[in-house]
């Protein structure tokens, strides 16, 4: 069903549900109809992002020189003002998000808004640790680079874990610089209130490992595949 198909999403959602779940919103134009919707639901839960956030100079994640943090962001931090841009645009994205929030604050009911980080575990769409596999792959065959680093989620980068050497011949320098790690995020967020509810957390490593797995069994390198959906970290 197309998330725009406003006629289906009613139909599927009828009187009414316990729990009505939005992973697809992006437009405030979808945040009003959710918005309707509500109303008639026990609880409305939008997904929306880490990108509605700005910094203190005014910049996004998205913005060409990114967005500077220098401590968690807690939910209290300015987000983006809304200026019409197309919400799949890096303009538009946090954006979007940040205006459907104001809108369903102001017209919803009972609805949580929650702002997610990077997404990995199992049935993850985009999966940021495949990289680092299709790496660790080259550096066994002896194509990659005569040594890989490969820090542990939550050490210090300069830190190494792992050394990995090609065999003889392997050049000093890999041909294309390593895949970016999927534990580096430009910003850290404050989950305090998270917590205050009672929530536990997963830790990145919990996560990644989930994800590895899962990866592995669709390529058919692991008898094992995760079971369970994806995680935040």
């Amino acid at each position: 069903m197309d998330r725009d198909d406003e006629a289906g999403v009613e139909q599927l959602v009828g009187d009414g549900v316990d729990l009505l779940v939005d992973a697809l919103g992006y437009a405030p134009s979808q945040a009003e109809h959710l918005a309707r919707l509500s109303r008639r639901c026990g609880g409305t839960a939008y997904l929306s992002a880490k990108a509605v956030y700005v910094d203190p100079c005014g910049h996004h994640l998205n913005s060409p020189g990114g967005a500077h943090f220098t401590a968690p962001v807690p939910e209290s931090t300015p987000t983006m003002a809304w200026a019409g841009h197309e919400v799949r645009s890096r303009e538009g994205y946090g954006a979007g998000k940040a205006e459907s929030e104001r809108v369903l604050r102001d017209h919803g009911e009972r609805v949580s808004v929650l702002r997610p980080s990077t997404i990995h575990g199992a049935w993850v769409r985009r999966v940021r640790t495949a990289a680092v596999l299709d790496l660790a792959r080259r550096v066994r065959r002896g194509e990659g680079p005569t040594v890989a680093v490969l820090p542990r989620p939550g050490r210090r980068r300069g830190r190494v874990d792992h050394v990995h050497r090609g065999p003889r011949g392997c050049r000093a320098r890999p041909r294309r610089p390593p895949p970016d790690l999927p534990w580096r995020v430009p910003m850290v967020l404050d989950t305090t209130r998270l917590t205050h509810l009672g929530v536990t957390l997963p830790t990145s490593t919990d996560a990644l490992e989930q994800e590895v797995r899962w990866l592995l069994h669709q390529r058919g390198d692991s008898p094992g595949a995760a079971s369970s959906p994806g995680q935040a970290s």
